[in-house]
Parts: structure tokens; C-alpha cells; sequence
């Protein structure tokens, strides 16, 4: 895997979009509901006020949420963040694996 840009900005908005913005120049601005369910790992963001507390990890790798009743960090994954960024997909094996196009259906 190639080493990916450090997230220098990232900003969540009350209609469930996300702006992330990277230091080799990508910013790219999608809504979580198009690749993400609220079940498990992210039920906790059903809530609107908890969705907007959105933070960038000390070394600009991730995004991530602190869910306020376990004190649980929950991050998104930094490859799929930048796929979905940069509408490249992932390739494993030289098979896709995620494909940004796809939406809620990418992980293939």
C-alpha cells in the first residue's frame, strides 16, 4: 500500500455530509449516509450533535468520533476515506476490494 496524504482539514455538517481535505491539494466533500450504515460501530451517530464532533488523530491519519457513552474512539478507515476522496478504488491481490462507486455497496 502506498502511503497516503495526511488530512491537514476535515469538517462535518448537519445534513450528514463530511469535507476532508489532504495535504497534497485533494478536498473532496460526500455524505457519510452514501458508504455508511448507523448499525453497530456507528449506531452512536444517529445522533446529529454526536455526528458534528467530528476530530483529525494527532498525525493526520483518520478521522474520528468519540462515542460519549463508552468513551470509544470510532474512526474511519484512512485507505477508504481516501478512495472515497479520490474515486479510486482499492485494489488487493489485484482484485477490487472497494470501489467508491458503488456507495453503501463498494466492499466487494
Amino acid at each position: 500500500m502506498k502511503s497516503l496524504p495526511k488530512i491537514i482539514n476535515a469538517k462535518s455538517y448537519p445534513d450528514r455530509s463530511i469535507e476532508i481535505e489532504y495535504s497534497d491539494g485533494l478536498k473532496k466533500t460526500f455524505n457519510f449516509e452514501h458508504y455508511f450504515e448507523y448499525s453497530g460501530y456507528y449506531d452512536f451517530l444517529k445522533d446529529s450533535a454526536a455526528f458534528l464532533k467530528l476530530n483529525i488523530d494527532s498525525h493526520g491519519h483518520f478521522v474520528f468520533w468519540i462515542n460519549e457513552q463508552t468513551q470509544e474512539e470510532i474512526e474511519l478507515d484512512p485507505q477508504i476515506m481516501h478512495s472515497i476522496c479520490s474515486n479510486e478504488k482499492i485494489l488487493h491481490n489485484n482484485k477490487v476490494v472497494f470501489d467508491p462507486a458503488l456507495g453503501k455497496n463498494g466492499w466487494l
